[in-house]
């Protein structure tokens, strides 16, 4: 009989952010619980003694759990998840297993829960991942201002400058997933895909894809780009919010 997967539960105000993890690990093969708040989080991690608990610590909250777990749970390995480099060293005095600042990157998040769940296993205890110790899968990128002229589809590598929001890999989160994201989310802005040196932007505005445009203006646009995109397996992919008056194709 195979053991069960690894328990991961995500503590996070922001349901959001709460379904992205969730998605990603769950696609990594994680069971994953949730919980709403810092409160209802400890009894649930207690009651749950989870392999792994991924905690926002950018809330009072966030850090009463890490304190609490370390108290009362020494064994369950603890991720937090802060928007401030800088709180790092904190982190690591309160017992952090490791540390995540935000934006976050979901292929690295996989990537840390792993590291966290073998470093336990192994023996080795607690040992926060310095940044930059996981390879960055896709750099931060940012597309042209949207805007109802249609600009060449750049690959994602010559588009970088900072600001990018949701980022990762195909293989952890589809196309089919992320379109049923941003309609439940009403997102607007616009999505980068890169594959085999292919690209493609898909415009969204209030969760619906307004535009779709392929690398090349010999390919197809609109509907039938879309229907090309869902095939892709693989690739990496960047989300940069924001409003656009982009004509609804």
């Amino acid at each position: 009989m195979e053991p069960s997967p690894p328990t991961i539960l995500v503590i996070d105000e922001d349901p959001w952010t709460r379904r992205m993890i969730s998605s990603v690990l769950e696609s990594s093969g994680y069971i994953v619980e949730t919980a709403t708040d810092g409160g209802e989080g400890i009894e649930r991690a207690l009651d749950l003694l989870p392999d792994v608990v991924i905690c926002d610590g950018e809330r009072k909250g966030g850090w009463a759990v890490l304190r609490a777990l370390r108290a009362r749970a020494e064994e369950v390995p603890v991720i937090l998840v802060n928007g401030a480099e800088e709180q790092r060293g904190r982190a690591v005095a309160d017992g952090a297993d490791d540390y995540l600042a935000r934006p976050l990157r979901f292929e690295e998040l996989s990537a840390r829960v792993a590291m966290v769940l073998d470093r336990r296993h192994s023996g080795l205890g607690r040992q926060v991942t310095l940044p930059g110790a996981v390879p960055e899968a896709v750099p931060e990128a940012v597309p042209e201002s949207v805007s109802q002229d249609v600009t060449p589809v750049l690959p994602l590598d010559e588009v970088i400058a900072p600001g990018a929001g949701l980022r990762g890999s195909l293989e952890h989160m589809g196309l089919p997933a992320l379109l049923t994201l941003f309609e439940l989310e009403r997102k607007s802005g616009v999505l980068l895909l890169v594959r085999d040196g292919r690209s493609a932007r898909l415009f969204f505005r209030d969760g619906r894809v307004v535009r779709a445009e392929l690398h090349s203006p010999d390919e197809p646009r609109g509907a039938e780009a879309v229907y090309t995109l869902l095939a892709w397996s693989h690739g990496r992919f960047v989300f940069t919010g924001g409003p656009n008056d982009i004509a609804d194709e």
